[in-house]
């Protein structure tokens, strides 16, 4: 895994239109692994949309419960039951 640039450089690359990034070894990445989520996101509801099912964007989807992790809510629910909400 390649480290991120410093701060200053990654404003560059994204003020400059690059989203990409090239290692020492000549190979390209993301300026951000955020970059490709973004792009996989904005991709899925259009392959839904043509093929009428999510079988083609499957592999990229995240479960419920991931979801869930990725959006804080287990520690919403540990919230919930110390200030009982």
């Amino acid at each position: 895994m390649t480290t991120p640039p410093p701060a200053d450089i990654a404003g560059h690359l994204i003020g400059s239109g690059s989203l990409f990034r090239r290692d020492d070894e000549g190979c390209f990445f993301f300026v951000h692994q955020s970059v490709m989520e973004w792009l996989v996101a904005r991709e899925a509801p259009q392959e839904i949309k043509e093929t009428g099912n999510s079988l083609t964007v499957w592999d990229r989807m995240v479960s419920f419960e991931e979801f869930w992790n990725i959006a804080g809510l287990p520690e919403i629910r540990e919230l919930e039951k110390k200030y009982g909400a």
